[in-house]
């Protein structure tokens, strides 16, 4: 999603040049369009011609529960130089992937985060505890609709895609609070053997572009802006699908 995928953008959500505004829609999800599974990508950080390859990341889904309780779940693993090690594990609401909870530990260098964030009613409560700086409680009102910003690419490979279409997604970053991911269609293109939408994104100010398989709904890869020199690319491996 992850990154989400974007689960792994969020620590760099400071950095990076916001797309042109365009007209956008509610976004509408529909998980029945997508297979729950393990997906695995290789991490590559790309620098003007180069391109080295960093490390790896898991991404598993499992359904469970049934009716209005039944709920996404989604985990994230994480193993690279750059980025870090991490594991997130995402619930979302089935029917419209409203977050339930996030939890989150990581470890980058000498520095690493533990989050945890849970739903309930109105009500976000949690904690965000950075290593070697105070803990940060988290106690705040919602509304709905908002969604986990490590939701976001599911949140996209469950629209309804079409060239063109654009969104937008309020959704809560961890240390940020409330903020608008907006996403628009630019083309088609071929990747992984797959037909694809590529999709351009703003990740609360990080440039982002997914590819998402048009019949799979795979997120087949995922380029990470840093800058004008600096990439950090994500590309699929063959997965199993249950």
């Amino acid at each position: 999603m992850k990154h989400r995928l974007a689960f792994v953008i969020a620590g760099l959500v400071c950095h990076g040049h916001m797309l042109s505004a365009q007209p956008a829609t509610r976004v509408t999800p529909d998980l029945s369009r997508l297979k729950c599974g393990i997906d695995s990508l290789e991490i590559y950080v790309v620098q003007a011609s180069a391109r080295r390859h960093t490390g790896t990341l898991v991404d598993e889904c499992r359904s469970s529960g049934t009716g209005s309780a039944r709920v996404l779940t989604r985990i994230y693993r994480t193993t690279d130089r750059v980025l870090g090690n991490r594991l997130d594990t995402i619930v979302d609401l089935w029917s419209s992937l409203e977050p339930r909870s996030y939890h989150s530990v990581s470890s980058r260098m000498s520095s690493g985060e533990k989050i945890r964030l849970d739903w309930s009613g109105n009500r976000l409560r949690g904690r965000i505890e950075p290593d070697n700086k105070p803990a940060v409680a988290v106690d705040e009102e919602v509304k709905s609709p908002h969604y986990n910003s490590a939701s976001f690419d599911v949140l996209l490979r469950a629209s309804p895609l079409a060239v063109g279409y654009s969104v937008e997604v309020p959704a809560y970053v961890p240390g940020r609070g409330l903020s608008k991911l907006t996403a628009k269609v630019a083309g088609e293109e071929e990747v992984a053997g797959q037909a694809s939408w590529r999709v351009d994104t703003d990740f609360a100010g990080l440039p982002v572009t997914f590819w998402i398989g048009k019949t799979s709904r795979q997120l087949l890869k995922q380029v990470m802006h840093l800058s004008p020199e600096a990439d950090i690319e994500f590309d699929l491996l063959p997965a199993r699908r249950s």
